[in-house]
């Protein structure tokens, strides 16, 4: 332990917790325990306070400047060990009228505390560093990359996102959560998505950053509640929790359990719904909800139901003509912008508030399509890879394959231009004039669209160029040597007579000339002709271009 003056403003408490070893935290929190149990003593603290303090405060610096891994294999309990341990104790608030000394107590209590929530927003064996990078980008559209964040957090991106959201939205504080059972619970339902190309819990991660983002504009931040916060992220991370990777139509059509226990409506979606809410209330450890009354309750799970049940694409029309309808806007807005009245206001009850919700993660589900073009292409990539799957699915059963599952030449690209112009750029054109800041969106969609034509023309020179030059060389048959003639023994030849030989000279010259004359008379369906074409070299078949 060090004995000079330390410089504690250099370097906050906060981060030198973080980086003690786990002796010198629980070393922390045995202090604490002293502290604690002074303050219940009726007796004179000031001095023994101050000593303690003192002492804590030292041990802080000085296990601070002995950094140590977290996990060290010499340590006798890790930090999980600890934690909830640890939270127990810090979770004690001051109370009003305490002498000056134990308040400032409270104030390095309170220091210990938010490290150690720090702490626990990010999964073992993520690289913190590159972490806390990603996630100060994640207000940012065009910079925040949700692959890097999955990659440097060892593929608990979504967790480690949620988390953070839920504190850059002071839900933590204005709600009473447990941070501990926040955690616990974003963790399960990380867990609970499958592998699939697209619809994993890298994309949910996704989703709920572009919802953070639409949430996080002021046109409607200052809007929202608390407890519609907390719904609408809670929705974002679990809309396509457990997805299989196969839509409704094919989850119909196999009669699949799903589809016999929605009734073929809305199959997936109230699968995400109810399996997302349902590891919030089943497990006493994820429920970070424990403390709401009843009312706040079924009201925080209804507005999370109607959120997931608004992301199926069935009612897609029908959303927007309500939410236009509500909202009095131009369902036939050009991308120029709002054609509302700026500064408008519109008045936000709690029925609009839920419209407008339903509508901002329907549109995040659909918004990787109108980020910068090296997100919204793997994105397009992973879309198609898992809807052609499902389409081999349905032909090794003898079904139909449903709408944009077959495999086709440039389907990528003509799915996604499909995709922006019908679906994408309306929405953000009806959207933008209840959202102005979404205006960045739509010209990042319309970006898009011409970034996906240049794509398939660049395809289509491939393979045009591949039926010029076929990747298999014609075969060349093999020139035959004629046979060369035995050798005939030699006969001496017999004298023949003179009018024997210019008979013999005669007859060979009217046959040759029999012979030409036959060969020029021969049709051109003649076995002579037929023999000579196919001896003859192939010549090359012209350039075909065919419309994709």
């Amino acid at each position: 332990m060090s004995d000079g003056p330390h410089n504690y403003e250099a370097t906050p408490r906060r981060e030198l917790f973080v980086s003690c070893s786990p002796r010198s935290q629980g070393a922390i929190v045995n202090l604490y325990r002293a502290i604690r149990v002074l303050k219940d003593d009726a007796s004179d603290l000031d001095e023994v306070s101050t000593h303690i303090q003192g002492a804590l405060e030292s041990l802080l610096v000085s296990a601070g400047l002995q950094l140590s891994p977290r996990s060290s294999p010499s340590s006798p309990r890790g930090m999980n060990d600890l934690r909830d341990e640890v939270f127990e104790w810090l979770s004690a608030s001051s109370t009003p009228n305490r002498p000056p000394v134990l308040a400032r107590v409270d104030s390095v209590q309170f220091e210990f505390r938010h490290a150690l929530d720090r702490e626990m927003s990010f999964s073992e064996g993520s690289d913190r560093g590159a972490a806390k990078f990603e996630l100060s980008r994640v207000m940012n559209w065009d910079e925040f990359d949700v692959f890097n964040l999955d990659r440097v957090t060892g593929g608990h991106a979504l967790s480690t996102i949620a988390v953070h959201l839920f504190k850059h939205f002071n839900l933590i504080n204005d709600l009473k959560l447990d941070q501990t059972k926040v955690k616990n619970y974003w963790q399960q339902i990380e867990r609970g998505y499958q592998d699939v190309p697209y619809h994993s819990q890298v994309h949910a991660a996704d989703v709920m950053q572009e919802l953070a983002w639409f949430l996080n504009c002021p046109s409607v931040r200052a809007k929202l509640q608390p407890l519609e916060l907390c719904a609408a992220l809670v929705a974002a991370g679990i809309h396509d929790h457990d997805h299989p990777g196969v839509n409704n139509d094919f989850l119909i059509k196999t009669s699949h359990e799903h589809a016999m226990k929605y009734n073929d409506k809305s199959v997936l979606e109230n699968h995400h719904a109810a399996t997302g809410l349902a590891a919030l209330h089943r497990v006493d450890d994820n429920n970070f909800l424990s403390h709401f009354d009843l009312e706040r309750l079924l009201m925080f799970r209804q507005l999370v139901s109607s959120m997931v049940l608004a992301t199926d694409m069935s009612f897609h029309f029908q959303l927007q003509d309500e939410f236009a309808k509500t909202f009095n806007l131009n369902l036939t807005s050009e991308s120029s912008g709002p054609t509302t009245p700026r500064g408008r206001k519109f008045e936000m009850n709690t029925a609009k508030r839920q419209l407008l919700l339903e509508q901002l993660l329907h549109l995040a589900d659909l918004s990787n399509s109108a980020k910068p073009f090296r997100f919204a292409k793997p994105w397009g990539e992973r879309v198609v890879t898992e809807f052609f799957a499902q389409g081999d699915q349905e032909l090794l059963r003898g079904l139909p394959q449903s709408a944009m599952t077959g495999r086709s030449p440039n389907a990528l690209e003509k799915l996604q231009i499909a995709f922006i112009q019908h679906i994408v750029k309306p929405t953000l054109e009806l959207t933008v004039q209840k959202v102005p800041e979404a205006q960045l969106l739509l010209q990042h969609a319309i970006d898009n669209i011409h970034n996906w034509h240049e794509c398939m023309r660049e395809s289509q020179h491939l393979q045009e160029h591949s039926q010029v030059q076929p990747q298999h060389p014609p075969q060349v048959q093999p020139q035959v040597q004629p046979q060369q003639p035995q050798p005939q023994p030699q006969l001496q030849p017999q004298p023949q007579p003179q009018h024997h030989v210019q008979y013999q000279q005669q007859h060979v010259q009217h046959h040759q000339q029999h012979h030409v004359h036959y060969q020029q008379q021969a049709p051109p369906s003649s076995p002579i002709t037929a023999a000579a074409q196919r001896m003859a070299p192939p010549s090359p078949s012209p350039s075909r271009h065919h419309p994709q």
